[in-house]
């Protein structure tokens, strides 16, 4: 038996609800975009841990944060959305911030993933231990 096509087309987009007024919301609509390419070099890829690290590190920052995977787009604030990207170790991601905060937080986004998804606190348990 095949699959059938039912028709329905999954855009590939997946983003959290704005807090933002209308006013504030074109404002950040009109603030340019950072943008960054990094690769995902952790040998298990971003699984649940390197998901919730990034997802947490995102939700510090007040810009919009979406990370794009071929083409899906997802908001980077939401565990779930991060999981659903799929990233195994190898894999491309494009880092895309708008807002006041945008080159820092994507920096920091930057930082977390080369760091193979290494904190100050998981640094500082593998030396005490």
């Amino acid at each position: 038996m095949g699959r059938r096509d039912s028709g329905f087309s999954f855009c590939g987009y997946l983003s959290r609800g704005s807090a933002l007024g209308r006013e504030s919301h074109n404002a950040v609509i009109n603030m340019p975009v950072i943008r960054k390419a990094v690769v995902v070099n952790n040998p298990h890829g971003l699984h649940a841990r390197p998901a919730e690290l990034f997802s947490r590190l995102a939700l510090q920052f007040e810009s919009d944060i979406e990370v794009i995977r071929d083409d899906l787009r997802i908001d980077a604030k939401s565990i779930l959305n991060v999981l659903t990207l799929g990233a195994a170790q190898g894999t491309v991601l494009v880092l895309e911030a708008r807002g006041t905060d945008a080159e820092k937080a994507i920096e920091a986004l930057e930082r977390l993933v080369v760091s193979d998804f290494k904190t100050d606190e998981t640094l500082s348990r593998e030396s005490s231990g």
